[in-house]
């Protein structure tokens, strides 16, 4: 009997070995990559308001598959943002949706990410891993302007509730539109706006002038000239209860011969989306599918901007999960909008145009999209 093996007879048993560890380290890493998780990586709440994360993870959530794992990680529990990614890359994610901040998406494409990452917002840099939203709260108006020009309507009047928000919509519509403002008014509260919707339409002086018309024929008017006829459409950037009365006057006075355009500034009750549309007044406005969506069957809007962000990203990050190496070529419906991604990686999102009116809330630039 044989007690010690030849020196070669032990080599080979030490490769053998060799190759029976690096399979047993090996093949579980196909295992661990299954169970590895999505994280979301959230900005700071000083900077970006705690209810802001609190519904991005609420829209992440929502769209999260059953066998998948979400793991996050806050920006608030470390000193700087390159701790939080370390911590970050140390869940061994398969892929990482955030941050929301622009500085935070920065400092991201600066440590040159080896993770797919779905940024929330964007900045000047670009890089391979990184996906990153170029959606904005001005992107209602933006859109609107290319609208205009397209219908070449140049004559217009503006209307506005006083707020910071619609002060911001209003002058970043002034800084790319084309057309000409016959005449802009802001009115401060909603007990203003009847007021302020006669001044810049000329109300009262269509009043006069039907009244000495009749006068003069004594007899009343068939058909009334109502209102100014110097312009083609009016711009209202106002919460959703004054563009319903607004919609409805300006409907009565105007008819189908003049064109009503509604940028929300926000600050809606629940109940307003609740309210019967019977009878609304005519209008189109650029507008998100989670508020078409809400306005349709006519109950509370429960999402914001952010859950809608949230439940876009988790798509996005997906679709990317399940096609690495195919980037999507068309563009797909979201609950932020038609969703695109360009050559730069950036995701673009365009707001479909709704037109609202005698009962109905319609898309009507509806665009064939995948789903």
């Amino acid at each position: 009997m044989q007690a010690f093996k030849s020196s070669d007879a032990i080599l080979r048993s030490l490769q053998r070995l060799a190759q029976f560890s690096y399979l047993l380290f090996a093949l579980p890493l196909t295992t661990w990559a299954e169970q590895q998780p999505i994280v979301v990586l959230l900005s700071s709440a000083e900077q970006v308001g705690r209810a802001a994360n609190d519904q991005l993870l609420m829209g992440a959530r929502r769209y999260l598959p059953a066998d998948q794992t979400l793991k996050v990680v806050r920006l608030d529990d470390f000193d700087h943002f390159q701790a939080a990614w370390r911590a970050t890359v140390q869940l061994n994610p398969k892929i990482v949706i955030g941050p929301l901040h622009k500085g935070d998406v920065q400092q991201l494409i600066q440590v040159s990410p080896k993770i797919p990452v779905i940024a929330l917002n964007q900045s000047a840099l670009v890089h391979p891993q990184v996906w990153q939203f170029a959606a904005s709260a001005e992107q209602p108006v933006y859109q609107l302007a290319m609208h205009l020009a397209e219908k070449s309507m140049t004559e217009l009047l503006m209307l506005e509730v006083n707020s910071p928000h619609a002060n911001r919509l209003s002058h970043s519509f002034l800084s790319v539109q084309d057309a000409q403002i016959k005449e802009r008014l802001v009115y401060q509260e909603s007990e203003q706006l009847l007021a302020a919707l006669y001044a810049i339409t000329g109300y009262h002086k269509s009043r006069r002038r039907i009244t000495q018309l009749e006068k003069l024929l004594q007899e009343p008017l068939v058909s009334m000239p109502w209102l100014r006829q110097d312009v083609e459409a009016l711009v209202l950037f106002a919460p959703l209860a004054d563009a319903l009365e607004v919609s409805h006057r300006v409907d009565y006075a105007w008819g189908q011969s003049f064109s009503l355009y509604w940028v929300d500034t926000g600050a809606n009750a629940m109940s307003d989306y609740v309210r019967s549309t019977a009878n609304w007044g005519r209008m189109k406005s650029f507008m998100p599918f989670y508020q078409i969506e809400a306005m349709q069957q006519q109950r509370a809007k429960q999402d914001s901007f952010f859950t809608a962000l949230g439940e876009d990203a988790m798509r996005l990050a997906l679709m990317r999960l399940s096609h690495p190496h195919a980037l999507p070529k068309t563009s797909f419906k979201g609950a932020t909008g038609y969703l695109t991604l360009d050559d730069e990686q950036r995701i673009q999102v365009r707001l479909p145009l709704v037109w609202l009116g005698d009962g109905q809330i319609e898309i009507v630039d509806d665009m064939s999209v995948a789903e």
